[in-house]
């Protein structure tokens, strides 16, 4: 019988997995927003193509089988808690951990997951508990549309990835190139664009800051 670790032991494996499976060129654990909470694995593809700079954020939710049930325990409410990463993804997985000898996910799982839009990957280990040897995604998920954006670009920013104000162009943030501009909100006719907040960050890329001429704002200096 194999004696399944922490979900948080495999994290590294399925970072890599998710990398290579979904052509991801960022991938990270651990990250979410205080609102909506941590997702164990997220992913940023480029879907664009030649023509325009469009992404996915994939977010995977990782569950092991039970150990005495031998399947995924409470399915329901597990499809319920990845269904709910909507808010900031795109695309959301349940990754189940399972044993070789383990029942994978049933068809009226995959029914119900269908029926919510989640996808399944299944992640079968070695027979020493250790080692994630099999990834197969048995149903891919929906294309789901983020309601509040700014959650998203939360998440794209501890993935490393902002997008360009001007071009809207996504780009990583920690390349030099990135600019970041402060913006105050000193000028009456357009307060209302910032509520109460007193300051806010954009970014634009390198392209574009060449091209306008823009100058990096130096920490203390008015607006």
């Amino acid at each position: 019988m194999t004696h399944k670790k922490d979900e948080r032991y495999y994290y590294k494996q399925l970072t890599e997995q998710v990398r290579s499976k979904f052509k991801c060129f960022e991938v990270k654990s651990a990250v979410g927003t205080e609102d909506v909470g941590q997702v164990d694995v997220a992913g940023v593809r480029d879907i664009g193509g030649y023509s325009s700079g469009q992404i996915e954020l994939l977010v995977f939710e990782v569950k092991k089988a039970h150990e005495k049930r031998r399947a995924i325990a409470h399915f329901g409410r597990q499809i319920g808690q990845t269904l709910s990463y909507s808010i900031i993804g795109n695309r959301c997985y349940l990754i189940g951990l399972f044993s070789p000898d383990e029942e994978k996910f049933s068809d009226e799982q995959k029914i119900l997951a269908n029926h919510f839009g989640v996808g399944l990957i299944e992640a079968e280990l070695d027979k020493s508990g250790d080692k994630v040897r099999k990834f197969a995604e048995v149903l891919t998920s929906n294309y789901f549309n983020p309601p509040v954006r700014h959650k998203m670009d939360k998440v794209l920013s501890h993935l490393g990835i902002r997008q360009c104000c001007i071009c809207r162009i996504y780009f990583r943030k920690n390349r030099k190139e990135l600019q970041g501009f402060g913006i105050s909100p000193k000028v009456l006719d357009r307060e209302y664009l910032f509520s109460t907040h007193k300051y806010k960050q954009v970014f634009i890329c390198h392209t574009c800051a060449t091209r306008f001429n823009f100058k990096q704002k130096k920490k203390g200096e008015p607006a």
